[in-house]
């Protein structure tokens, strides 16, 4: 099993890491390198919590303990990839990459796409950009014997009952991963029309 936090939320550090470094569970934080010290720039669903939040910043990154916490990128500025001209995904992509690495002296080697919002062209800028893995929020089991370069993962909330976690911590969710494919070959169906349409109303 494998541990993530996105956003590197203050909160994950205050009162995530210390439990975790308790019980010397390794954990990866993966960091919008692009809003240190900032709270969240990107949309946030009304009444979440996360409108709360605040991303560490540099210095607190910099003290995270090094041998239980691998830093990753999680973009600049959090955007859905698939919307973006090519420039700015790729400078999302490859520049959080160069800038967190500069910041922490660390090769960061794992992304994760802001909202799980991927498609064959941003996992092609991830590859190129030279991470090893990234990662969705599909969640799929992940077959560590399998080389495989997007790998899923299983949301956990606080507010999770004692039998939802015991369910997801065993698979339970995985049915879950087909619903998202589905709708994912259905957004991408009706993208063209949905362009096509705009132009006509443009015109």
């Amino acid at each position: 099993m494998a541990i993530t936090f996105d956003d590197a939320y203050v909160s994950v550090a205050e009162n995530a890491l210390p439990e975790l470094v308790a019980r010397s569970f390794h954990s990866t934080i993966f960091v919008p390198v692009g809003a240190l010290g900032a709270h969240p720039t990107w949309p946030i669903e009304h009444g979440s919590p996360d409108a709360n939040e605040k991303v560490m910043s540099a210095e607190q990154i910099a003290k995270l303990p090094s041998l239980l916490v691998t830093l990753g990128s999680h973009s600049k500025t959090h955007p859905r990839l698939s919307r973006l001209s090519a420039g700015d995904a790729r400078e999302e992509i490859a520049g959080s990459r160069a800038k967190l690495g500069d910041l922490t002296t660390q090769d960061i080697r794992l992304f994760a796409f802001p909202y799980g919002d991927h498609d064959a062209a941003t996992i092609e800028m991830c590859e190129t950009a030279g991470y090893e893995f990234a990662f969705s929020t599909t969640p799929t089991p992940v077959d560590t014997t399998v080389s495989e370069f997007v790998r899923g993962r299983v949301k956990v909330d606080p507010s999770d009952s004692s039998l939802e976690f015991f369910l997801k911590y065993h698979g339970a969710y995985a049915w879950l991963a087909y619903v998202s494919l589905l709708k994912r070959k259905l957004r991408d169906h009706n993208r063209p029309l949905m362009n096509c349409i705009a132009v006509q109303v443009k015109r």
